[in-house]
């Protein structure tokens, strides 16, 4: 059963809405300007074509054009991406808390939908990015499996053991509900004296169109009962102790 933390180990949390026709940039241009006085930082996402022919002596052609706006709020703690076919949200730590998450979500797909018109959807993402900071005990490594349960394992080289590791976990859409995307690997740790582990999880649905916002809601609600079933099956009990703050593990 999915638990709430005393330490959340969430470090960024994501909603992505894909929509199934374009709508032009002087659209998302409006989109943008309503957006501004929240999200003053704005950066403009380009996309370049190169046209290379083995025929043509003369210089390669380049076409560029705007994709999308990266926004970024006066405190850096929340992103937005639009873009002609997409509508993303993300929160960087300290997480706020589900409620809060999926209802500045929602603003943003109401806002898209009034300026835009009414869209069908034909992808919705969900990701969350956790670090785990693990106590290194003065030591150069740590037995991942102790805290993970989808790792990488690795041969007994004589060369010592690999200073990283990475590992990715997928399953279509076509097995169940939603697609799956999970990703494991070490990083760095802010914290002193700890080991970061990361579990990254990615859930999708692509199967069903989505028009109102009650089924873009209850869709949510699958999707983060999902993520949070996913998290609990890749984790220990002794990482969730750690989570739990119950003593130096």
């Amino acid at each position: 059963m999915p638990q709430t933390y005393k330490r959340p180990p969430i470090i960024e949390a994501a909603i992505e809405v894909r929509f199934k026709d374009p709508v032009t940039m002087l659209v998302v241009d409006r989109l943008r300007d309503r957006l501004l006085p929240r999200f003053p930082a704005c950066e403009t996402v380009t996309e370049f074509a190169f046209d290379i022919s083995a025929l043509s002596t003369g210089p390669t052609q380049v076409q560029s054009n705007v994709h999308s706006y990266r926004m970024t709020s006066s405190t850096g703690t929340e992103i937005v991406v639009i873009g002609a076919q997409t509508a993303l949200f993300s929160r960087l730590a300290p997480y706020p808390g589900w409620d809060s998450f999926r209802d500045e979500a929602r603003k943003l797909w109401n806002m898209h939908r009034k300026i835009a018109g009414v869209s069908g959807v034909s992808r919705i993402g969900m990701r969350y990015v956790n670090r785990l900071d693990v106590p290194a005990n003065n030591q150069p490594g740590i037995q991942v499996e102790d805290y993970l349960r989808i790792y990488s394992e690795y041969p007994d080289w004589e060369i010592g053991k690999p200073s990283h590791f990475s590992c990715q976990m997928m399953a279509a859409e076509e097995g169940g509900p939603f697609g799956v995307v999970i990703n494991t690997a070490s990083t760095p740790s802010p914290v002193p004296g700890c080991l970061g582990l990361l579990v990254d999880i990615d859930v999708s649905r692509t199967q069903s169109v989505f028009h109102s916002e009650r089924s873009l809601r209850e869709v949510l609600e699958d999707m983060r009962t999902e993520k949070n079933r996913l998290f609990e099956i890749a984790i220990t009990d002794k990482t969730r102790a750690i989570l739990n703050d119950e003593g130096d593990i």
